[in-house]
C-alpha cells in the first residue's frame, strides 16, 4: 500500500481503517449517539 498506516494504528493490515472508522462514526451519529472519544 502506498499510504502509510495511521500513527498508532492497531491494525496496519487494514488499509481502509479510516473508512471503517468514518462509517462507524456516521452510523453512531445517525442513531443519535454521541461518541467524541472516537
Amino acid at each position: 500500500w502506498e499510504r502509510a498506516p495511521l500513527p498508532g494504528s492497531a491494525a496496519p493490515w487494514a488499509p481502509d481503517v479510516e473508512a471503517v472508522v468514518d462509517a462507524v462514526v456516521d452510523a453512531l451519529t445517525r442513531t443519535g449517539v454521541s461518541a467524541p472519544e472516537l
